[in-house]
C-alpha cells in the first residue's frame, strides 16, 4: 500500500502540470517556460529531500521495510531532473548545445546544477546490480555522492531563484540536518 502511494506522489505533480499545459497555461504566468522549468527542477528537488529524510525515518523507527522504496524515489528523482534539464534544453534552447555550453560558462549555477545531475546520473548507473557487482568496490562509499548531488542541487536551486526565498531556507536547514544526522549516524557507526 505505501508504495503505492509514494507512487502516487511522485507522478502527482507530472499530473498537475499536465492538466495545467493542457487546460489553463495562464496560471503558468507572463513566462510559462521558465515556470514550467523551475516548477519540474522543485519538484525533483523536493523528491531528492524526500528520499533523504524516507531513508532516516527508516533508520531512526527501524522501518526496514521503507528502504525498498529508496531506490523508487531515486528514479523519481533523478526522472524529474531529467525533465527539468529537457524542457530547458528543448523550450529555451531549442536544442541549441552550442548555446547550451555558452550558458554553462557564464550562469555558475547552471554549472552547479550540471555537476549535481551528473552525481545523481553516477549514483544510478552503480546502483544497478550488475554494474555493482563488476566494480568490486564498496558502492555505498560511492553511493554518498548522492550528499553532494544533494548540496549541489539546493546551491543551484538558491542561484537560480536569485532571491531568499522562504523555500529556499527551508530546504537548508533541512540538508543541514540531514547532514548532521549523516555526521553522527557515521560517528557512532548506527545501522
Amino acid at each position: 500500500m505505501i508504495r503505492i502511494l509514494v507512487h502516487l506522489g511522485c507522478i502527482t505533480p507530472l499530473c498537475w502540470l499536465a492538466a495545467v499545459l493542457f487546460y489553463d497555461t495562464e496560471s503558468l504566468g507572463a513566462d510559462p517556460i521558465k515556470e514550467l522549468q523551475h516548477f519540474l527542477g522543485f519538484t525533483a528537488l523536493t523528491i531528492l529531500i524526500a528520499l533523504f529524510l524516507w531513508r532516516i525515518i527508516a533508520k531512526m523507527f527501524k522501518f526496514n521495510r521503507l528502504l525498498t522504496l529508496h531506490r523508487a524515489l531515486g528514479l523519481w528523482t533523478l526522472f524529474y531532473t531529467l525533465l527539468h534539464i529537457l524542457s530547458y534544453l528543448i523550450l529555451e534552447l531549442n536544442l541549441d548545445i552550442t548555446l547550451f555550453f555558452s550558458e554553462l560558462s557564464e550562469r555558475v549555477y547552471l554549472l552547479i546544477g550540471l555537476f549535481s545531475f551528473l552525481a545523481l546520473c553516477f549514483i544510478t548507473i552503480i546502483a544497478v546490480p550488475f554494474i555493482r557487482n563488476k566494480i568490486n568496490v564498496n558502492w555505498l562509499s560511492l553511493h554518498r555522492m548522492s550528499y553532494l548531488a544533494l548540496l549541489l542541487a539546493v546551491i543551484h536551486y538558491h542561484l537560480s531563484t536569485k532571491a531568499i526565498k522562504p523555500t529556499v531556507i527551508l530546504y537548508a536547514v533541512i540538508i543541514g540536518l540531514i547532514f548532521i544526522f549523516a555526521y553522527y549516524q557515521k560517528k557512532y557507526k548506527l545501522k
